[in-house]
């Protein structure tokens, strides 16, 4: 009897690590339209990387499973806010192209930085500075704006797979212990 909840306990585990790991993602936009210079630039590029885990596995990744996102200045760890970025909405379903909103801001007496994105919509970079003039950046999504996405599994470390063998090893070895003693 204890062999087989032993045995349901490891292949529970074993399903568990194996449906539930991180990915990594990567997302390029290539061609926006300007809006400050009222002109489309067909090589203007900006990345998107984010990495999600699926934790309910209902195949689509949400705020909440974000583990971090990185876009031009808007850097934050897991969904929500770190200093002074905000992932505001996120959602991703693989086949699809992500949902988002996030923004950052910084400032003090001498500079202030502002950046915002909106997936499909816009991306804007302000920077207001005391010593010079002050710069923007608005970015717009058109029909002719380009996007790939390139999804890579995050492979768990070795001593991750070592840990968990050693762990198997010691009950199996603990479950023979027992049975000798019975």
């Amino acid at each position: 009897m204890l062999k087989k909840k032993i045995a349901a306990v490891v292949v529970a585990y074993a399903w568990s690590i194996a449906s539930a790991f991180a990915e990594d993602f990567h997302v390029e936009y290539v061609g926006f339209y300007d809006a400050y210079a009222h002109a489309f630039l067909p090589t203007a590029r900006l990345d998107l990387e984010f990495r999600a885990e699926d934790y309910n596995q209902d195949g689509t990744y949400s705020l909440d499973e974000l583990t971090w996102f990185a876009m031009g200045r808007i850097y934050a760890e897991g969904g929500g806010c770190m200093y002074y970025s905000c992932v505001d909405q996120f959602s991703y379903k693989p086949g699809t192209l992500p949902i988002y909103s996030a923004r950052y801001h910084m400032s003090d007496e001498r500079f202030q930085y502002n950046s915002a994105v909106k997936s499909g919509e816009y991306y804007t970079d302000d920077n207001y500075y005391v010593w010079r003039d002050e710069e923007h950046l608005r970015w717009e999504w058109t029909s002719a704006t380009r996007t790939w996405i390139n999804g890579v599994p995050v492979v768990p470390e070795p001593a991750a797979y070592a840990m968990w063998g050693l762990g198997l090893a010691g009950m199996l070895a603990m479950g023979r212990w027992r049975g000798r003693k019975t």
